[in-house]
């Protein structure tokens, strides 16, 4: 791994390559558990498995990503990703809903302007452990705890969007 976020044309891809690639990130999936996009490159092997996240794209052109590193947003120009914002906030794979970003992070949830990283609202709520909001109906919600510890029962923080 070489810690890059890239920009794949399909336009180029034979078909044949196409499911070859399709093929290898379904057993990374398979076998990870997910894909790792860094941010950051990892201290090593082992905390290189820790850092997975899933980008969340908006309008086509706009990528962010959040880790335990950071929040960043980057912008596709010219066939290239560029950086537009990024902040030391780190958290969970964001999702954007109603033209805001949000982003999961251990005690709250951070709501940003998408185009400019302006945080325009803090949601505390308890510890999670890789959960992601879920932004539906006029509200967000994230459910807190650690599914490791075989809690039997739990808590799930509700908001009215900001």
């Amino acid at each position: 791994l070489d810690y890059f976020l890239r920009v794949i044309s399909l336009s180029g891809l034979s078909l044949p390559s196409f499911w070859l690639g399709l093929l290898i990130l379904m057993a990374c999936v398979h076998y990870f558990g997910t894909i790792p996009i860094y941010t950051n490159p990892p201290d090593g092997f082992w905390e290189s498995l820790w850092l997975f996240s899933v980008p969340a794209v908006w309008k086509g052109r706009w990528v962010f990503l959040a880790t335990d590193g950071g929040t960043s947003a980057w912008l596709l120009r010219g066939g290239r990703l560029h950086a537009v914002w990024s902040d030391d906030s780190g958290g969970t794979s964001p999702v954007v809903a109603g033209n805001l970003l949000y982003v999961g992070s251990n005690g709250s949830v951070n709501v940003y302007m998408p185009t400019s990283g302006k945080r325009v609202a803090t949601l505390p709520s308890g510890p999670i452990h890789w959960q992601s909001p879920i932004v539906a109906d006029g509200r967000v919600a994230i459910a807190e705890g650690n599914a490791n510890d075989h809690a039997s029962s739990g808590v799930l923080d509700l908001y009215t969007l900001p």
